[in-house]
Formats: C-alpha cells, structure tokens, sequence
C-alpha cells in the first residue's frame, strides 16, 4: 500500500530549502529573479501570477512583472523578451505559452543566458 504525503509539509519543507538557496546565491552576488511576460489580464493567468509573486516574496526571490496588451503580435512579444534580456542578468527563460485570437502562435520554448 503506498504512503499518503500531505502537501503542506513538503511544499514549506521546499520552500525552506529554496530560501537556504537563494540567501547563498545573494552572499555571491547573485540575486534570483523571476521576471514574468504576461500577455493580457485573464482571471487565471492574474491568480495564478499573484500566488508566485507571493511566494517569491516569501522565499527571497525578486519579481518584475511586464503586462503586453491583448493582440500583441509574435514579433512584439519577442522583442519584450529581448529586452528583458538586455535589462538583466537573465539565465533561463521557458515553456512560454500564448496564443492570440487567430492563433498566430502558441508556445515559444526560449533560453537566454548573459
């Protein structure tokens, strides 16, 4: 029979972790970011990002959050990503989904380094 693992106690005993992580990455100069490229204002999308900024908060990590308006185009929205690149140390970017209403595009799966 397998074992019950409540998830409380494993995701504190992770964040407590990440905290431990992310004080030594500081003690090197290296402050985590998470840098968040929104398209629009869904319900879900807005909850979903409250939920990580408040856990970054908690945890050390510093947030920037931009906001591109609704039909923003493949080319725009590459752009913003390559500002964000050349504002930042930015170390790895992924599995960005978005899709427009004629569907121009749907995921981008992205790493950039400095």
């Amino acid at each position: 029979m397998g074992q019950i693992i409540k998830g409380k106690p494993v995701g504190d005993a992770l964040s407590d972790q990440l905290k431990v992580e992310c004080e030594a990455l500081v003690k090197e100069g290296i402050q985590p970011k998470l840098a968040i490229l929104r398209v629009g204002a869904k319900p879900n999308d807005l909850s979903y990002e409250k939920g990580a900024l408040k856990k970054c908060e908690t945890i050390g990590i510093q947030t920037e959050v931009t906001e591109l308006p609704e039909g923003t185009t493949q080319d725009e929205y590459i752009a913003a990503l390559e500002k964000l690149k050349k504002g930042s140390k930015l170390y790895c970017l992924y599995n960005i989904s978005y899709k427009d209403e004629e569907g121009s595009f749907s995921k981008v799966n992205v790493v950039l380094s400095s």
